[in-house]
């Protein structure tokens, strides 16, 4: 009988339950599965015929504690068949993504593995080799939308360097300055004010024209980088990347917050509210009194049930005991 390990990591314990059938269907089919989650102590596929993963796709990213687990064990997961499922539940247009429509792009879909290969179930975030895909057309709407309202509120915005009128600067302006200048002196220190911001506007304008400068500098920069690394000479962004793979994971990995947050904010609550919450308030005081009170009730019903014997002799020797008890108080008192 094979031995298949069925590794799975969840959020909402949907990928926990596509884990649990995996493990029946093995079972059935004749193999002894054993269906694990992933931790930080759970150990690698050693002695196993057959490794399958499973996680879901949560944040844009599978969860933390499956990734470590089969980065840590990478180099045994190489020498046995092993799979991967990707569950991700979405809503999606088939018709926007005609790709995906050929029954390869369904979430949780794991080709068989090779003995010696990996099977990787595919999801919406890529096909085959991770290609990318445009948007669905709802997606898309949003998008333009947002585009159009973007280059419409620049042109109301140009700023006075480029022989525009700032025209949200001007209505707000009022708000400021002349609250501002009011409280100190009135009518005679709003004129001051706007003398000295005749004198300051030239030099603010030659720094605005610096910052634009530089900011332009900086993007043209980036997307020429970003043009040859990526478009013109991958081999040496593979390099680079080699190079400095701890900065490469450090910003592939969004500089660990997700790990941080999970690790300080999640897994601290989640604790709380199962062992102090749940397990201690809920289960063991509130239960634990409802609970207590019945079980009281029933022993001293079980007691008190003795004494109705329905036995008629029972009740007569009960009388006689009674009435020599009785008796024998009074005597000796």
């Amino acid at each position: 009988m094979a031995k298949i390990l069925v590794v799975y990591a969840t959020t909402d314990g949907h990928t926990a339950k596509v884990a649990r059938e995996i493990g029946i269907a093995l079972r059935k089919a004749g193999a002894d599965a054993h269906v694990l989650k992933a931790s930080g102590t759970l150990a690698g596929p050693e002695g196993f015929a057959g490794v399958i993963v499973a996680a879901s796709v949560h944040a844009g990213r599978h969860q933390a504690g499956v990734r470590r687990w089969v980065q840590r064990h990478a180099a045994a997961l190489a020498n046995v068949p092993s799979a991967f499922v990707s569950v991700c539940l979405m809503v999606r247009d088939p018709a926007a993504a005609p790709a995906l429509a050929d029954g390869h792009g369904g979430h949780g879909h794991a080709a068989p593995a090779a003995p010696g290969h990996d099977a990787h179930g595919h999801d919406a975030h890529g096909h085959g080799g991770g290609h990318l895909h445009d948007a669905p057309k709802p997606m898309a709407f949003a998008l333009v939308i947002l585009a159009v309202g973007s280059i419409l509120a620049g042109y109301v915005g140009i700023p006075h360097a480029l022989g525009g009128s700032n025209a949200i600067e001007q209505y707000l302006e009022p708000s400021f300055v002349a609250h501002e200048e009011a409280a100190e002196g009135g009518a005679a220190a709003v004129a001051e004010h706007e003398a000295e911001a005749g004198h300051d506007a030239a030099a603010e304008e030659s720094l605005e024209l610096t910052l634009m400068g530089v900011s332009t500098a900086v993007a043209l920069t980036g997307i020429g980088i970003a043009f040859f690394f990526f478009l013109k000479n991958r081999s040496a962004a593979d390099g680079i990347a080699a190079q400095f793979s701890g900065l490469r994971n450090l910003l592939a990995n969004k500089y660990y917050v997700d790990e941080a947050y999970d690790a300080t904010i999640v897994q601290p609550i989640k604790l709380a509210s199962e062992q102090g919450l749940w397990k201690g308030i809920d289960v063991g005081v509130i239960d634990g009194t409802v609970n207590g009170v019945a079980h009281s009730v029933g022993g001293a019903s079980e007691v008190l049930r003795r004494l109705q014997t329905g036995s008629v002799r029972a009740y007569a020797a009960s009388l006689f005991l009674g009435v020599v008890v009785s008796l024998g108080y009074y005597l000796w008192k």
